[in-house]
């Protein structure tokens, strides 16, 4: 099934490109890449890009790759026979440089591009639609869920120095979504300063733009450990089972 173009979208759909960052070594996970580690039957990387695709809006999916999976050729001819993925980037060094690496594939006629990690195949279609939404009419916009537990300030000896309210404390996640000008003017930005940060929407707010939260449910974790491998295909056997 092949990706449709921007002019074929329903009535009223922001046309929108994901960026999929699929790059990592899984130094968590003791070396397996973990895109391509298996849940129910499939790897983690098919669950997200099945789930992305089915997205209302979804134009284009440009996975960014480890440079050897990128250099052997298999998985881009698998990716295209599958998913109708027709733009694989190579990974760079670190994920926000591998980020910058699919973004500026994106398509020439697409002014809108959400940011997805690889290893969140729960994530909602639904959901990716609304983030993409909020990001055309706010300019960036992430899915997040509220902190439920108590978070600890230390410092560097490991000593409480703050616990800040719950109130508004959100856990961030992905898709995170923004105007293409945006996100690639604050990529270059941070990349001519030499600053790495923890997630896209933080290289955006060094430049002051707004951002908004886009409430996501607990099930679209990210795959980290092996405690979550075994959370991830019990909770889609339970999504399956409905």
């Amino acid at each position: 099934m092949s990706i449709p173009d921007a002019g074929q979208n329903h009535v009223g759909e922001i046309p929108f490109s994901v960026v999929v960052t699929a790059a990592g070594m899984g130094a968590r996970m003791g070396g397996r890449k973990k895109p391509y580690l298996m849940i129910c039957g499939r790897t983690i990387l098919s669950h997200t890009l099945d789930r992305l695709r089915r997205a209302r809006g979804c134009v284009q999916i440009i996975p960014v790759v480890h440079p050897d999976e990128y250099r052997q050729g298999a998985l881009a001819e698998q990716l295209r026979a599958e998913f109708g993925v027709t733009e694989l980037a190579c990974g760079g060094p670190t994920r926000q440089a591998s980020a910058l690496a699919g973004l500026e594939m994106v398509r020439q006629d697409v002014d809108l591009v959400l940011i997805h990690d690889a290893v969140r195949p729960l994530v909602d279609p639904e959901l990716v639609r609304r983030v993409a939404e909020a990001a055309q009419r706010f300019g960036a916009a992430i899915a997040a869920v509220p902190a439920t537990e108590t978070i600890k300030e230390v410092d560097g000896s490991g000593s409480i120095v703050a616990t800040p309210s719950r109130d508004r404390l959100y856990y961030a996640r992905t898709p995170q979504g923004f105007r293409k000008d945006l996100i690639l003017r604050a990529h270059y930005a941070a990349r001519d300063a030499g600053f790495c940060g923890t997630d896209d929407v933080e290289l955006v707010e060094r430049l002051g733009e707004e951002a908004r939260v886009v409430e996501d449910t607990y099930e679209n974790l990210k795959i980290t450990t092996e405690a979550d491998l075994i959370l991830a295909e019990a909770i889609l056997r339970g999504q399956q089972a409905r």
